[in-house]
């Protein structure tokens, strides 16, 4: 009896570290997300121009990929937040 408590209480420490394990392996794999330059536009919802714009003024940061540029989604979310402002509620409606 004492045997099988002793293989039980091992293979649940086994099991345990095997769900840290998984958890470890999810979490390391980062999956990024690039768009090219009429996604990024269409995701932003402005201007190739003001893309263009943005990206020579260097508030958009970008890679090249052969010759394609591409926005990490990521980045892209980071200025829309951060030129995000909050409009006051009207005083009508309150």
């Amino acid at each position: 009896m004492e045997l099988l408590d002793e293989v039980l209480k091992r293979l649940s420490t086994l099991e345990a570290k095997f769900e840290k394990v998984i958890i470890h392996e999810r979490e390391s794999k980062i999956e990024l997300k690039y768009l090219d330059i009429d996604e990024a536009c269409t995701y932003m919802g402005i201007k190739k121009s003001s893309l263009y714009n943005m990206m020579r003024a260097g508030m958009i940061p970008y890679t090249r990929i052969g010759t394609q540029r591409r926005f990490l989604v990521e980045d892209l979310d980071r200025i829309i937040l951060k030129q995000y402002k909050k409009v006051r509620p009207s005083l009508i409606n309150a």
